[in-house]
């Protein structure tokens, strides 16, 4: 006797096992990148970890309002774990780890479960996911607080049970984000697509009041830091507004833009791998558009366009911010996901093998989505010159020497510029000892001296007990190890 497909067991779990595949490639590729690839620290995330190692909760700088939740983070993992490599990027790899669940969720909200998991694995294996997730900076906000605003404020607006719950939770991330830069105009384009649509509106008309004045007062209490900068420093607020000091000449950021985003034939790597989404995500992105214009009427069109109208000219005075826009052009690749799915199947209502054939080229069509920009990704990273010079693993090398001394003090001579990182790495209960670029050379012992320190200061007079080096093939000189005769 036959069965029903319905009845066996890997119909039923289909989605299931679904996202458990797309949760374990994530979580592999994440690894992969904050271990190997682009396998180093930049410029960006040396300069955080120098301000998260700084904060102090005794002697307030408004200055460190702004990205504090993602400094916060950052500094609880240096107490724990000392500043290395892995330490430095933890913070963004739990968060875009808490993002992919977070995108995974809002999707099941806005789509069938099909279209969810279809683009839950083209979206996650963008190369500026994979990068924002690995990347010990701020950046990854830009994909958090978005994607768990939006999935808690459809949470409020659908869900009875535990909605207070889920309103202190809205509440709060909606303070937290605040810290942002920019992200003021993410709540401003769900508060005004909120007015515009009548259901939104009927909807936050019946939420509780008491409930409201509850998490507002929560929220006033995340925000006491940030109100306590504005007072006394008011240009912080230009900085999270993105009022740049300098207006930059908008024609050339506009052609920037657009080589970033369309330069499918001049790809290259600057602060990302260029350009940000291959041609089939744009070509999703356009037929989601189609789609958002079709059903104009819902209120996904209207947030989802609340939200590209106010963010798209922002992007040209803040070019390095094009992150923030991720949220909104995910969901789009979704509602391209959807148009063509449902074009599909109303062309064969009734016919299941013609159905079930039109999975086969959409299936070779997600795989190869996601193999090229997984692909994209560790290519440019691993392979690219211009990649390679803006991640230094000078931390690795130097780590592998202090492991290497048996717990005898290594002394370190940096320049000026790079002695606030490796002070803040020597204060992390390391034996690694700072030699003021000032000071005279050690007479006795051994020390280690930067390439930079060591062009910059004569050193022909001393001979070099060992050279540390990289594998790149330009400047790969990274540290000097000296011995002296006192040793």
């Amino acid at each position: 006797m036959s069965r029903h497909i319905n009845e066996y067991i890997l119909y039923r779990w289909r989605y299931n096992i679904s996202y458990a595949v797309v949760g374990l490639l994530v979580s592999v590729l994440l690894v992969a990148a904050v271990l190997y690839v682009p396998g180093g620290l930049s410029s960006a995330e040396i300069a955080s970890t120098i301000k998260s190692d700084t904060f102090s909760f005794s002697s307030f700088d408004p200055l460190t309002v702004i990205d504090l939740p993602y400094s916060l983070l950052q500094y609880a993992s240096f107490a724990l774990f000392g500043i290395t490599t892995i330490s430095i990027k933890l913070p963004s790899l739990l968060l875009g780890l808490f993002s992919l669940l977070g995108i995974v969720l809002l999707l099941r909200h806005w789509f069938h479960m099909n279209v969810a998991v279809i683009s839950a694995l083209i979206i996650i294996t963008t190369s500026q996911f994979i990068f924002s997730s690995q990347d010990g900076t701020p950046n990854i906000m830009y994909v958090f607080m978005p994607t768990w605003l939006l999935l808690l404020a459809l949470k409020v607006a659908r869900q009875k049970d535990r909605r207070h719950v889920l309103e202190i939770l809205l509440v709060a991330i909606t303070a937290l984000s605040l810290y942002t830069p920019l992200s003021i105009y993410v709540i401003i384009a769900l508060i005004s697509a909120t007015i515009l649509h009548p259901h939104l509106r009927y909807l936050i008309g019946h939420l509780s009041r008491s409930r409201l004045v509850g998490a507002g007062i929560i929220g006033l209490i995340l925000l006491s830091p940030l109100l306590a900068a504005l007072v006394m420093r008011p240009e912080v607020g230009l900085t999270l507004l993105g009022i740049p000091n300098e207006w930059p000449d908008l024609r050339r950021t506009g052609m920037e833009l657009l080589q970033t985003h369309l330069s499918f034939l001049l790809t290259g790597v600057n602060e990302q791998a260029q350009p940000v989404y291959t041609l089939p995500s744009l070509l999703l992105v356009l037929l989601g558009g189609f789609h958002l214009f079709k059903t104009r009427h819902t209120a996904r069109s209207y947030i989802i366009t609340s939200w590209l109208l106010l963010l798209t000219p922002l992007i040209l005075i803040n070019p390095g911010k094009t992150a923030i826009t991720f949220v909104p052009v995910m969901l789009l690749i979704a509602a391209g996901i959807d148009e063509l799915l449902h074009r599909w199947y109303r062309m064969f209502p009734h016919n299941p093998y013609a159905r079930v054939a039109g999975l086969l080229p959409i299936t070779i069509l997600v795989i190869g989505m996601a193999l090229t920009g997984t692909e994209r990704y560790f290519y440019s990273y691993r392979y690219s010159p211009l990649a390679a010079n803006d991640f230094s693993d000078d931390l690795e090398l130097l780590s592998m020497e202090v492991r290497n001394s048996e717990k005898k003090p290594i002394r370190l001579l940096s320049t000026e510029a790079e002695q606030p990182f490796y002070e803040a790495v020597a204060s992390r209960g390391t034996t690694l000892k700072i030699i003021s670029p000032d000071q005279a050379l050690p007479t006795d012992g051994q020390f280690i001296i930067t390439r930079d320190a060591f062009y910059e200061r004569d050193m022909s007079k001393m001979e070099p007990a060992k050279i540390i080096t990289n594998g790149k093939s330009n400047n790969s000189d990274r540290l000097y190890l000296y011995k002296t005769t006192k040793e």
